[in-house]
Order: C-alpha cells, then sequence, then structure tokens
C-alpha cells in the first residue's frame, strides 16, 4: 500500500469516526433523554416526522470508517511500533463500540423508531432507559478510540518526509 493511500485511509477512518462521536454525542444530549418522559408520544412523534429521509443515512460512514481503520492497523509494519499500537487500541475500542451499536440497533433501535409502537407499549421507556445508558457507553467508546486514531494520525503527519 502507498504511503498517500495509507495516510488517506486513516484520515478518512479520523473524519468518519469524529462524524460517529458528534452524532452519537448529539444523540445522548439532545434526543435520547427527551424520550424519557412520555416515550410512546414521543416515538410516535419521531416516526411521523421523518418521512422523507432517515437519519440513519447519517451513520452509514462509521462502518466504513471502522473498515478503513483496520486496514490501515494491518498495513502498518511492526517496525513502528508505537504507531501500531496507537492504531491497534484505536481498533479495539472502535471494534467495541461497533459491536455495541449493532446490539443497540437491533434490539432498542428499530423497536423504538421503526417497528408498530403498539405492539408492545409497555417496554418502550425501558428501551429508552437502556439506549440512553448504552449510548453513553458507546459515546465513550467512540472517543477513546477517536483519541488513539487522532494520535496515531498526528504521528504519521510528523514523519513525513
Amino acid at each position: 500500500m502507498g504511503e498517500k493511500l495509507y495516510r488517506n485511509l486513516l484520515l478518512f477512518s479520523l473524519f468518519g469516526m469524529t462524524m460517529w462521536f458528534f452524532g452519537n454525542l448529539y444523540e445522548a444530549i439532545v434526543i435520547a433523554p427527551n424520550m424519557l418522559n412520555n416515550t410512546i408520544d414521543k416515538m410516535h412523534a419521531w416516526q411521523a416526522f421523518f418521512v422523507v429521509t432517515n437519519p440513519a443515512f447519517f451513520y452509514v460512514l462509521s462502518p466504513l470508517a471502522t473498515i478503513a481503520l483496520l486496514i490501515v492497523y494491518t498495513k502498518t509494519s511492526k517496525q513502528k511500533t508505537e504507531l501500531k499500537r496507537l492504531l491497534k487500541f484505536a481498533s479495539i475500542f472502535q471494534l467495541i463500540a461497533y459491536a455495541l451499536s449493532i446490539y443497540i440497533i437491533t434490539q432498542i433501535n428499530f423497536k423504538l423508531f421503526f417497528a408498530n409502537l403498539s405492539d408492545n407499549p409497555g417496554q418502550l421507556h425501558t428501551k429508552a432507559v437502556l439506549w440512553n445508558i448504552l449510548n453513553i457507553i458507546r459515546v465513550i467508546l467512540v472517543a477513546i478510540s477517536l483519541a488513539y486514531t487522532f494520535k496515531a494520525y498526528i504521528q504519521t503527519q510528523n514523519s513525513k518526509g
């Protein structure tokens, strides 16, 4: 892999992770807490509001950023020990955050945002509480991964020659 492609993949991963971090931070601060009161009414309003677009498209970039990060990690030579270490920790935290996201999306978000809300109205508030808690954990995981990735990116910029 060429040096330019390597750096561009790392930059793409950094961009995608940053977008993912701030998107989930926005959810944790603005959207999720509002669902803790009158959950079923809030979910009906959400479903009625999003009819032309879907906010899920915003998050398509995060899996691509994760893949780019993994490619960069595997293509980093073992001789670059500090860079490899940073990318390893970034990858680990990113994969944990991604696995948590899969759980959140499949077990909570689909049921809150896309399912027939009349099917299990008693579970909606519990799912909203769980979404709030797990989303905060996910934001922390992505933030840690982002910090490691940013340090790795800075290191590649300092080693330009």
